[in-house]
């Protein structure tokens, strides 16, 4: 894949007549910017798909880029995930209550490279004519590839003819070697430099909302109304929902 982006562009300061915006108004020339950015990543990528009796399900895929913004000996980075399934309710006999129950889980990496022109000087064109100008990011020749490691479980469970419901789940995601571009004194000559950081961690916190939901058949038609200020906050014809 190659991706390609040109812009140029050009403006005047002050104008010659006022109200008519042409570069050939300009009391002095136009001064002309012209930005290249050029970014290509080839991929090989595999996909497999297993399944049991329709009870157990397995799915394998894999990934490899080539990325022409990373440094020559890092530019290739490869992450695959796998993510399997069971279906509880027809592996084992479930007491009577329980309508469907389905165990998942998964683990999967994810690669990601960076903007062009981070790995070595690299002059732009400036907007003076015959000169050229540098980054004033620090290039590094050695920053890898980000990769992020996630783990999920869950439990789809299902109760007394789907009229209940419960889904839990619990996932933690790991990123390594994140390409930040940090902060610099600008007295070195730059303003940022370009490297890897840490470790950063991403997985479930402390939540004290909790919501629930549920209703209840109470016939075939409700002739009532709800009382205004109750727990019972709306009505259809055949049921009526309480939040908690």
């Amino acid at each position: 894949m190659d991706n390609k982006y040109k812009m140029q562009q050009a403006y005047v300061k002050d104008l010659i007549t006022p109200g008519v915006y042409k570069l050939s108004n300009g009391v002095a020339a136009p001064i002309t910017t012209f930005t290249e950015r050029n970014k290509r990543v080839n991929s090989v990528y595999g996909t497999a798909t297993l399944s049991y009796a329709n009870k157990i399900f397995l799915d394998v895929t894999g990934r490899n880029d080539w990325s022409s913004t990373l440094p020559s000996g890092n530019n290739s980075f490869f992450y695959p995930s796998v993510s399997t399934s069971f279906i509880l309710s027809d592996l084992f006999r479930l007491p009577e209550q329980i309508s469907f129950a389905k165990l998942r889980a998964s683990w999967a990496q994810v690669g990601n490279d960076t903007d062009p022109y981070k790995t070595a000087k690299y002059y732009n064109t400036s907007a003076f004519p015959g000169s050229a100008s540098v980054s004033s990011t620090l290039y590094n020749a050695r920053f890898k590839p980000e990769i992020s490691n996630s783990i999920e479980v869950g439990l789809d469970w299902r109760m007394f003819k789907q009229r209940f419901g419960l889904d839990l789940a619990f996932y933690n995601n790991i990123t390594r070697n994140q390409i930040l571009d940090v902060p610099m004194d600008q007295t070195t000559g730059y303003t940022k430099a370009t490297m890897n950081s840490g470790k950063v961690r991403n997985r479930p916190g402390k939540n004290k909302k909790f919501h629930l939901e549920f209703n209840f058949y109470l016939g075939e038609k409700l002739q009532q109304g709800i009382v205004p200020g109750s727990r019972f906050d709306r009505w259809t014809d055949h049921c009526l929902y309480r939040r908690y």
